[in-house]
């Protein structure tokens, strides 16, 4: 048994605030499996949580653990002149009294502290935020993420639910860790993707720029992810792997940086409104000849189709903002 790294107290905190997902669950069982000694840990952990929210709930005042110390000390002395025990005894009590008060001063600091976490998410449209160390993050519609307490200290912690593209400004001396799942991903500074919704199969690492480690905390299954690569955990059976081709566009939502090699017609619009947000229709039956090789770089959805309706001459309806393919010559 060992103390619990900040990954692990992390799931320990999200689990007793009743914030733990399935895969956190997952996560925190293999830690428990590990050794039998980790439960002995949790149950610490819960039964402090449970005496802290106790006799300090989180709407009293602020603790200033330095005072509470100092009269721990005050109660000491004085229990010190006026006790009769001898001095095998005292020694005792004193390793008692200072291994309740540490762990509740740890407790107190610990339970109370983690409240004070950043939440930022994207409710109706892609948001980009930008963290306190100036690393950016663009999350995904219906993402959020959670930024530790201590970020910026020994490292720059931050958990994902959703999906998100990283430009995580270099630190060689503090990396900076995504908690997504039972995955972990470790950088210093590059540019990258993770995609880890809770209803989907798996959690997907995708990386433009730098050098990525891509880990399952569970299995200890690690991935060493460069640029141009992918990086997918496979939830049921918890496998690690790399695609043989990565998905070139899986970054495009966030960077609008779009490429097509020979794509059938069906591929580009799934893309186009994987980028763009459900606004590309195909009505139907399109030729299956179609195919599409292009490059797009941060262009409107208006001018990708002037381009796709000159390439393939295709017949293009529009509505507002909406488009639909009603009829595709492709020659």
């Amino acid at each position: 048994m060992k103390n619990p790294d900040e990954h692990i107290r992390s799931l320990i905190a999200r689990k007793i605030a009743g914030e733990a997902s399935p895969e956190d669950l997952l996560a925190l069982q293999a830690w428990l499996d590990e050794d039998s000694g980790n439960k002995v840990v949790l149950d610490q952990f819960e039964r402090i949580a449970k005496l802290t929210s106790t006799h300090f709930p989180s709407d009293g005042p602020p603790i200033d653990v330095d005072v509470e110390w100092g009269r721990f000390l005050k109660s000491t002395t004085r229990v010190r002149r006026l006790g009769t025990v001898d001095s095998g005894r005292w020694i005792w009590r004193i390793a008692a009294s200072f291994a309740l008060v540490a762990v509740a001063a740890f407790s107190i600091y610990y339970f109370v502290e983690r409240t004070a976490v950043v939440r930022y998410e994207a409710k109706t449209t892609t948001t980009k935020i930008t963290l306190p160390d100036g690393s950016e993050v663009s999350l995904r519609k219906g993402s959020y993420l959670v930024q530790a307490p201590d970020f910026g200290k020994s490292n720059r912690s931050v958990t994902l639910h959703g999906e998100a593209f990283f430009e995580v400004k270099r630190d060689s001396l503090r990396p900076f860790l995504i908690l997504a799942g039972t995955t972990t991903t470790e950088v210093l500074g590059t540019s990258f993707s993770v995609k880890s919704w809770d209803d989907q199969s798996s959690v997907v690492v995708s990386v433009t720029t730098g050098l990525v480690s891509f880990r399952d905390q569970g299995t200890r299954q690690e991935l060493k992810l460069h640029a141009g690569q992918q990086g997918v955990f496979v939830k049921e059976g918890r496998r690690m792997g790399m695609p043989a081709r990565a998905n070139p566009n899986q970054n495009a939502w966030a960077t609008r940086h779009i490429e097509f090699d020979s794509s059938p017609l069906s591929d580009v619009v799934a893309t186009l409104n994987a980028v763009y947000g459900d606004k590309v229709t195909l009505v139907g039956t399109t030729p299956g000849t179609c195919q599409v090789t292009v490059t797009f770089d941060k262009q409107s959805l208006e001018s990708v189709m002037k381009v796709l309706e000159a390439t393939l001459q295709l017949t293009i309806r529009q509505n507002g903002d909406h488009y639909e393919i009603v009829a595709a010559g492709c020659k």
